[in-house]
């Protein structure tokens, strides 16, 4: 891209001073990089592959990713697209306080691929993830799915009142199933505002808009994009999201 197209760093990366240090997916014994986003000329690759161990595509992957609020990662199968995944994740979750990046949504047509992405995540020791949807198969994942995890997040007195009477009157009315909805959507807000990774996948997104509007998210990655329908991709792209990453091999 000339200076005039360039896609600028996602609004939250603009902040002067602002760097990506690579700490989590620097390799054990050398020097830890950063990465400043708004100076993308002047990043060494070479040195950056040294340290990380990615090769040359998956460095510029990565590297394309950081640097800017909209990117498409695309490679033939085969070339580690999910592996520069798992590290952008990692990348953002070492600024995820700084940036105030809320939850980092992972989105994937299939819930095959949801599964292997998050097992993947778990492996490099990314523990605080909640999968909405779907009862996954995964042992790995069991107790990661939000319908668990919401159970255990506490009710707030009025909520459990709620609850309480709402259940004794359901027959009653509408309202009260809305109300008790309410409630449930509440508790699936906190559950999932603790997460540092929130696993869904198309189907689900539409079912669940609503609750992950509400959650602050800025950075959303996009696996098998060339099976996602572009409806399903628009609305993943809620109010307040500064970072959207594609990945996926896309058909010419």
């Amino acid at each position: 891209d000339d200076d005039g197209h360039r896609i600028l760093p996602p609004a939250y990366a603009r902040r002067p001073g602002f760097i990506f240090p690579l700490t989590p997916i620097t390799n054990v014994g050398v020097d830890s990089v950063a990465l400043d986003p708004n100076t993308p000329e002047s990043i060494d690759i070479l040195k950056q592959q040294t340290r990380t161990g990615l090769d040359h595509g998956q460095c510029q992957g990565l590297i394309a990713a950081l640097t800017r609020g909209y990117d498409l990662i695309q490679g033939p199968p085969g070339t580690g697209k999910s592996y520069v995944g798992v590290k952008l994740v990692q990348a953002l979750l070492e600024v995820k306080r700084k940036a105030e990046l809320g939850p980092i949504v992972v989105i994937c047509y299939t819930n095959h691929a949801l599964n292997q992405f998050l097992k993947h995540l778990l492996d490099v020791g990314i523990q605080k993830i909640i999968r909405i949807g779907g009862r996954s198969q995964a042992t790995e994942l069991e107790g990661k799915n939000l319908r668990l995890v919401s159970k255990g997040i506490g009710k707030t007195r009025t909520e459990s009142q709620t609850l309480g009477k709402s259940y004794d009157h359901l027959e009653d009315s509408t309202n009260l199933r809305e109300d008790i909805n309410a409630v449930h959507q509440e508790a699936n807000r906190r559950a999932l505002i603790q997460a540092e990774v929130v696993g869904i996948t198309t189907t689900t997104l539409a079912h669940h808009i609503e609750t992950l509007h509400r959650l602050g998210t800025k950075a959303i990655i996009c696996e098998e994009v060339a099976e996602v329908m572009e409806a399903h991709v628009t609305s993943a792209l809620m109010p307040g999201v500064e970072h959207f990453i594609q990945i996926g091999v896309i058909a010419n």
